[in-house]
């Protein structure tokens, strides 16, 4: 029952229905003292969670992506909004030296997402494989290939298909996005082509030039080569199947993977509710919640009200509640952070809406698009720039120090280097759907460089 009090072996003894009694108990009281946070507050928490920006930061790479691992987000987001938030001097080649050293592997995760996947955990994170996927020709080629040969370069596949350029783009992207194929260089991971409905035939042999002195400019067969070489992922890095015994492990039962991803969630966010869990692309929510559940009554987790606004089952761990009580009184406190809509720090999106029940409040509506970003100030959003600031729209009251900052950090994406820039050019149609000249925030666009067009909209490049 408990060890005795002088550290001897004395065994203690307890009737078992007193026990249950006296843990039921236990619970209730642990559940009582719970105080529900205010959205500003949890945003406040999350970001101190993530180590999100500033004083925040995270320990490093390896800790950021095995808190991120098998969350799958848009793969232009990654580096630039994502890991560029919590890890100092990130770039591309820290991660390619990060995969190549064998720690994990990105997996494509439906169109245009990507997830990290740490080696020896696919199996856990990574849906199950049913039937054999139809794919075309080239998936077919390419598939073979690796089976037989192993990992290979993208000449070595190509040599060994014969297949065109554009038969190689059109296997590997189908490979890719449906989480067959990876590769261990992350620059060729994102550039893998999104699979779309191609407007003419593919030609997946290899082109024989026989005379290319005839007008080449106007083939049909060189206008297709050349539009294949601008798709070429890269000619760097090896392809490999992802489904390995070594990135995927020993394949577990549905109870360890369900457990395995309850604590992934918990590690995640800290705090969980069901709204998180529909973001993700794990084990439906009626698996997860049952070992949540389990862990509560070992006394691992804690459930409860903390946070207000999301659905009333919500489970976290004992040191996320601690932190949550630190950071309630910072809640007037913090600078101005600007977040990408698809960033797991960010709370709000399709599902939460923190002003329910709340008068006088209007919820706000954010689509998690790589081109939508948020600013918030103490944990409280004050902007919001929709389709790459297009549309920018202010939430609530701000002081005008944390709306020229909130801007002043949307502009400075035009300065970010070139592979990782999300637009050569901001063009703002409508502040709060007023023209930007009419509207209060053209002052502030003024004096970070923007200039009016005759459409009435106002405009800055990458070169103001």
């Amino acid at each position: 029952f408990r060890q005795s009090g002088g550290g001897g072996a004395t065994e203690e003894w307890c009737f078992r229905p007193t026990l249950e009694r006296i843990h039921r108990q236990t619970i209730t009281l642990l559940r009582r003292e719970i105080t529900p946070s205010t959205p500003a507050g949890f945003v406040s928490f999350l970001f101190r969670w993530q180590g999100v920006t500033g004083t925040f930061r995270g320990p490093g790479l390896a800790a950021t992506l095995g808190r991120l691992e098998g969350l799958p987000l848009p793969a232009e987001v990654w580096e630039r909004d994502v890991l560029r938030s919590r890890v100092r001097d990130i770039s591309s080649e820290s991660l390619t030296r990060f995969s190549s050293a064998g720690s994990g592997a990105w997996v494509g995760s439906g169109s245009g997402r990507i997830r990290f996947i740490a080696r020896g955990n696919g199996a856990a994170y990574l849906p199950a494989v049913g039937a054999e996927i139809p794919f075309r020709e080239p998936g077919r080629r390419i598939l073979e290939f690796l089976r037989n040969q192993g990992a290979s370069f993208f000449s070595d596949i190509r040599e060994g298909t014969k297949l065109s350029l554009e038969g190689m783009n059109s296997g590997i992207a189908e490979l890719f996005w449906n989480g067959i194929v990876t590769n261990d260089v992350f620059a060729e991971v994102t550039a893998v082509r999104r699979p779309a409905r191609a407007d003419h035939p593919e030609r997946y042999e290899r082109i024989e030039l026989v005379n290319p002195h005839r007008a080449p400019g106007r083939s049909r067969l060189m206008q297709s080569a050349r539009r294949a070489l601008r798709q070429v992922p890269g000619w760097t890095g090896r392809w490999s199947l992802v489904r390995t015994g070594g990135l995927m492990g020993d394949p577990p039962g549905e109870d360890e993977r369900a457990r395995a991803q309850a604590g992934l969630l918990l590690e995640r966010y800290g705090i969980v509710a069901r709204e998180f869990h529909r973001r993700e692309d794990l084990l439906p929510w009626g698996m997860i919640a049952p070992e949540l559940a389990r862990m509560e009554l070992r006394g691992e987790i804690r459930r409860g009200y903390f946070v207000e606004g999301l659905s009333g089952m919500q489970f976290a761990l004992p040191r996320a509640v601690e932190e949550l009580r630190k950071v309630r009184p910072e809640g007037l406190q913090g600078g101005v952070v600007l977040l990408n809509a698809c960033d797991p720090a960010n709370p709000y999106g399709p599902g939460v809406d923190f002003s329910a029940g709340k008068e006088g409040e209007n919820p706000l509506r954010v689509t998690r698009s790589p081109s939508c970003y948020i600013a918030f100030d103490a944990g409280s959003p004050f902007l919001l720039f929709e389709s790459s600031g297009a549309r920018i729209r202010s939430i609530g009251a701000a002081r005008d120090e944390s709306v020229r900052k909130g801007l002043e950090l949307f502009a400075g994406l035009l300065r970010l280097p070139e592979a990782l820039r999300p637009f050569r050019e901001i063009v703002v149609e409508y502040c709060d759907d007023l023209r930007p000249a009419q509207s209060p925030l053209g002052t502030h666009l003024r004096a970070l460089g923007f200039v009016g067009d005759s459409n009435q909209t106002m405009r800055r490049d990458e070169y103001a």
